[in-house]
């Protein structure tokens, strides 16, 4: 069993249609699911998948991301943040022009 960090583009690849991407995103899933790996994510991840479907005035689909993230994945916090805290981020990050998610990189840290 590991801990395996996931930043903001696997979860996007794993809910959207990206192809290989998804498609690599959902196998690697899977053998985290199979060895019994811990997901983990932070705070601040789930505030940046918020920022399209909040662009979009989409709280159905902001509700389906949370609910998912939040059932699969252990949050990492420095500090303990309200949830309305993640819509409202999302919101503010709009706002200033973030409108792009770069590629990242998962990091494994189970040591």
């Amino acid at each position: 069993m590991s801990r395996v960090f996931w930043d903001t583009n696997l979860f996007i690849y794993l809910f959207e249609d990206y192809g290989a991407l998804s498609e690599g995103a959902g196998q690697l899933r899977s053998k985290m699911l199979d060895r019994g790996d811990q997901l983990l994510t932070s705070t601040l991840t789930l505030g940046e998948i918020l920022v399209k479907p909040t662009e979009r005035s989409d709280s159905e689909l902001c509700g389906k991301y949370e609910h998912a993230i939040l059932a699969a994945a252990i949050m990492i916090a420095a500090v303990e943040i309200a949830r309305s805290y993640f819509l409202h981020s999302s919101v503010l990050l709009r706002s200033v022009g973030f409108t792009r998610i770069s590629p990242r990189v998962s990091v494994d840290v189970s040591s």
